[in-house]
């Protein structure tokens, strides 16, 4: 393909696999590039955004690995070598991961972790209708487990929003009653940021815990009302101790915006 001020692009494919095609800009949108997932090496998403897409699940993982609607980019070698470091059969369905199993994993992670002095962490585990309450059933099991070496703080946090994944706020309280300790909130995945909000510290108070807070990004969003009431909603002053999490810039008053809480 010549370009207009004289450069050639060629595509050099001696496996026959790939194609080429020029499209409108309509015919783009409807294309295979507008439904592909998040590119694996310039868009990583999170270990919970994979596993919330995974769960209930039940093609095999390395199919699902190498549909590229769900993670762009990874092909048959290293979907391969992804399982073989996971130590997972590529025929295994995708969401079929056990409470003893995210025990097992979460357990090596610590471990490694107080094997390098660390004495303190906090746990931040999704909870929502897909994931259930798998997560917080294996980090409190090790909470107990190894209080001796360690002490761990099991945030119940809403990875995928709380009114956006109808079912959330019922497990967040049941995991509260189950013991877990902190109240975590998602503000930059929430559609009604007052709403969700009110939710997070509307259960802090009821359940007398702490709350933390995911902030992400830099969105256009006035972070300062955390700090002031609104419309009744209990907000920090009247409650315990409150984080702010991965923020990318400060809200006002925070001491720094690359100080994580």
């Amino acid at each position: 393909m010549e370009l207009h001020d004289g450069p050639e692009v060629r595509l050099i494919d001696p496996r026959t696999f790939g194609h080429t095609a020029v499209l409108t800009p309509d015919e783009l949108a409807l294309a295979g590039p507008s439904r592909l997932g998040p590119d694996a090496l310039e868009e990583l998403p999170s270990s919970r955004w994979l596993a919330a897409r995974l769960a209930g699940r039940t093609a095999p993982i390395k199919v699902l690995l190498l549909d590229q609607r769900l993670l762009a980019g990874l092909g048959n070698i290293y979907a391969d070598e992804v399982l073989h470091r996971a130590r997972l059969r590529p025929d295994r369905p995708g969401g079929s991961l056990t409470r003893e199993e995210v025990k097992q994993r979460a357990r090596r992670t610590i471990l490694k972790g107080v094997q390098n002095g660390m004495t303190a962490a906090r746990c931040h585990v999704d909870v929502d209708p897909s994931i259930g309450l798998r997560g917080i059933e294996a980090v409190l099991a090790l909470k107990e487990e190894l209080k001796a070496l360690v002490d761990l703080q099991v945030v119940v946090f809403p990875q995928e929003g709380i009114t956006e994944s109808p079912g959330t706020r019922e497990l967040m309280e049941e995991a509260l009653r189950m013991g877990a300790d902190i109240v975590g909130g998602h503000l930059s995945i929430a559609k009604d940021f007052d709403e969700h909000a009110e939710r997070v510290f509307e259960l802090a108070s009821r359940f007398d815990r702490d709350v933390d807070v995911h902030v992400d990004f830099d969105i256009d969003r006035d972070y300062g009302r955390l700090s002031r009431h609104a419309d009744g909603v209990l907000y920090p002053d009247e409650l315990g101790a409150v984080a702010l999490a991965e923020a990318a810039e400060a809200p006002p008053g925070a001491a720094s915006a690359e100080t994580p809480t």
